[in-house]
């Protein structure tokens, strides 16, 4: 299935989930580099107020996903996941569907501004953790 057909399958999908206010492909789907095993990186953004309980959501989701587009799926729940992950989506992901245009760019927004807040804390731990793998190697 190419990216083309991804994303149709997705708006088809994500459409008859009035929960699922935008969803995104990142990683290597997106970025046309997908091999024979590779998972598909899937992230949601959910209404708060009409979500489900999320282990068992994210689990219904995958589900439904891995059947449909016949492939592993890793999802991630923007509304849970860490401040890295939400920043990493909204930098390089494809936005595939969107319900609410400003509830996604209000998130985005509000996400995207913590992170930046933030973002010389999280490259100041990476030069450290760096630096400590080359001193002293990975074993």
């Amino acid at each position: 299935m190419n990216l083309n057909e991804t994303k149709q399958c997705l708006q088809n999908y994500f459409g008859t989930k009035t929960e699922i206010l935008a969803a995104y492909l990142f990683g290597s789907a997106c970025k046309g580099r997908m091999r024979k095993n590779s998972d598909i990186d899937i992230a949601v953004l959910i209404d708060a107020d009409r979500g489900k309980k999320h282990l068992r959501y994210r689990i219904e989701i995958s589900t439904d996903l891995s059947d449909l587009l016949k492939r592993r799926i890793d999802l991630v729940i923007l509304n849970y996941s860490n401040l890295l992950i939400r920043a990493q989506v909204f930098e390089t992901g494809l936005l595939v569907y969107e319900r609410c245009s400003r509830s996604r760019a209000l998130f985005q927004a509000a996400s995207m501004s913590q992170y930046y807040d933030y973002k010389r804390y999280f490259q100041f731990h990476a030069d450290i953790l760096s630096s400590k793998i080359k001193e002293i190697g990975l074993g």
